[in-house]
């Protein structure tokens, strides 16, 4: 077993463990296990508002999932359904655990 394969077990046995931190989603008609983080957005976003003086808040969240559960992964200005809900993505971040990190934004407020 290689570390790839190690770190890919552990992200399965505990991170999207649905009775962890995970839930199932629906992500544009694909059933999807993934981690929802409105604070991760918040920390993200309300952090560069205030540095640009905006004063901007959206409706938003951060949708954390593993690379493999999605042949094509959305990039920023795709609008996708979230569990029924229509969104803006805003940024898509792949992280080396292979992961990617979507912010994502109501488009309806």
């Amino acid at each position: 077993m290689n570390l790839k394969d190690i770190i890919q077990q552990d992200l399965d046995d505990i991170f999207f463990d649905e009775n962890e931190f995970a839930e199932k989603i629906d992500f544009c008609g694909v059933d999807i296990v993934a981690i929802k983080s409105v604070q991760t957005y918040k920390d993200k976003y309300l952090k560069y508002s205030a540095e640009q003086g905006t004063g901007t808040y959206k409706n938003g969240i951060a949708l954390i999932f593993k690379q493999n559960d999605l042949k094509i992964p959305p990039e920023p200005g795709d609008e996708v359904e979230v569990d029924g809900i229509i969104m803006f993505v805003v940024d898509v971040e792949k992280i080396k655990t292979l992961t990617y990190r979507v912010f994502l934004e109501r488009i309806d407020g």
